[in-house]
């Protein structure tokens, strides 16, 4: 990014010894809390030409909010007061007067006012608290281009905790940045690694305290807190086209082309990705692209496959996005290529990473609406993440979204009867169906389901009610537990991903 990285805040001056508050200061009741994450970027799903992301603007990605230390312990004497320790963090809220800062005092989550002289603001916090989005996060780490470069922010996903994001390569579940969860112990006052076996016992009173803790790095190698501003927020997903080197094509399809490449910035080690080239811009293709490339953005998780950014070539207007590259391709493929069928436990650790991804997406109250081994890719390690979300789209969008993606071609092997039946009538539901079908191909060592049978007869056979066999491979029980309950006629007595999830973990816990 160069000089597109830069950020000043000006510093309490004040380290004398403060003056006793007279009681005459007024104190200011307490607001109403901020929505402290702020407003995400949004993009306008109906509009259908990517070309917007390559519009030139001048906006700024503001990661920080002011951070105050304090440099005296303080005693409460109003309701409205914080009682703190010298050393304790503040997140500004407002700036009130000339006496008195509005702020959140992070380790007790306690909102109220403390006096202006007893603090700093702290210009070297390792907090980055405007934007809380983990893409955001990931992609401007990739963009700052220092290995081991860091910043806490707060946790998108659970209520009161903290992550500190770090570039860090974890090889196995082939990802360039790492996220550590820090949760708050409000009554004690204290935050501490939840997930983290070797720091667990560890108690941190402030984020100073624990990004430089030297326990903590010997576990976490952290080099320097990324810049508190990033010029250019419309450049933040864009890549350089002179930075990209296309390798070998993998695969074609309606949009165009994937490519295998690399991805290497000025002093920067070379990242291996897939590259997605939009060749043919009717209306169609540019919209299910740009809905790629959105729900992309907004879905960060180790079992959905991670967008790095969007380029352009300059030679041939081509778009271009840039993902993670799964170096063992699809499972459709991986699965035809074994000699011999894999064994029930590759198919239930397989099925129950997919659960994770999917359950995930059910959370974020997204849609995908193919899923199927073929968009299922493989890691390293036989790590798998979801990908090719052209057709996704999130829950309760609007009629005119919905009737636009159920014109998009249908994958009637994987369709549950209500989609077939009314091609809006998309949901989790039907892609709960569409992961029984998924198990089915598993099972079939990577064979299209409903094996020679030709297209009308399984549209006609799926709404009537009839459902696939079990596979010859597939164990009875696993059929009946697992596969079965997918396949409900009434999408409401389908279970959800997160209780297929407990269905498999029960089911592998009865085979041990």
């Amino acid at each position: 990014m160069g000089g597109c990285w830069s950020f000043l805040f000006r510093a309490n001056e004040s380290n004398k010894n403060p003056n006793p508050l007279p009681d005459s200061v007024d104190r200011y009741q307490p607001e109403p809390n901020p929505n402290h994450g702020d407003e995400k970027i949004r993009y306008d799903r109906r509009n259908s030409d990517v070309s917007i992301y390559f519009q030139e603007t001048h906006r700024k990605l503001q990661l920080m909010k002011p951070i105050y230390v304090a440099v005296y312990p303080y005693q409460s004497s109003h309701s409205t007061d914080i009682s703190f320790d010298e050393g304790d963090e503040f997140e500004l809220i407002k700036d009130k007067d000339d006496l008195w800062l509005h702020v959140k005092h992070l380790r007790s989550s306690n909102t109220g006012y403390i006096p202006k002289s007893y603090v700093n603001l702290d210009e070297t916090t390792p907090l980055r608290l405007v934007n809380n989005d983990r893409g955001i996060a990931e992609v401007s780490l990739l963009k700052y281009n220092i290995p081991y470069a860091y910043m806490v922010r707060r946790s998108d996903r659970t209520v009161n905790a903290y992550v500190l994001s770090v570039r860090q390569s974890h090889e196995r579940l082939n990802v360039l940045v790492w996220h550590y969860l820090i949760r708050v112990d409000t009554k004690n006052r204290y935050f501490y690694f939840e997930q983290e076996t070797a720091l667990q016992h560890k108690k941190f009173t402030s984020f100073h305290q624990l990004v430089t803790d030297p326990d903590v790095l010997r576990c976490i190698p952290l080099s320097e807190p990324i810049s508190a501003t990033i010029e250019c927020e419309d450049e933040l997903w864009k890549i350089e086209h002179h930075e990209l080197k296309l390798i070998k094509m993998i695969g074609t399809g309606q949009f165009g082309e994937v490519w295998s490449g690399q991805w290497k910035q000025t002093n920067s080690e070379t990242i291996q990705v897939a590259i997605k080239k939009l060749k043919f811009h009717d209306s169609n293709t540019s919209n299910e692209f740009a809905r790629e490339i959105q729900a992309m953005k907004n879905l960060r998780n180790n079992y959905i496959v991670s967008l790095f950014g969007v380029s352009k070539d300059p030679k041939t207007n081509e778009t271009l996005m840039i993902t993670e590259f799964m170096i063992n391709g699809d499972l459709k493929s991986w699965l035809k290529m074994q000699e011999i069928f894999p064994g029930e436990h590759i198919i239930i650790d397989y099925a129950k990473q997919i659960i994770r991804g999917m359950t995930y997406l059910e959370h974020c109250n997204y849609i995908h609406r193919d899923l199927a081994c073929r968009n299922i890719l493989l890691g390293r390690q036989n790590n798998i993440k979801i990908a090719d979300f052209g057709l996704s789209t999130i829950i309760n969008g609007d009629e005119v979204e919905r009737r636009r993606a159920g014109d998009q071609k249908l994958p009637f092997r994987w369709s549950a009867p209500e989609v077939l039946e009314d091609r809006t009538k998309y949901s989790i539901q039907s892609d709960i169906w569409s992961f029984g079908v998924v198990l089915i191909e598993m099972w079939l060592k990577g064979d299209d389901p409903y094996p020679e049978k030709h297209a009308m007869w399984i549209i006609d056979a799926v709404k009537h009610g009839i459902i696939h066999d079990r596979p010859a491979n597939c164990p009875e029980t696993f059929y009946n537990n697992i596969i079965k309950p997918c396949f409900e006629k009434v999408p409401n007595n389908r279970p959800s991903f997160a209780k297929l999830g407990v269905l498999l973990q029960k089911y592998t816990y009865i085979k041990e």
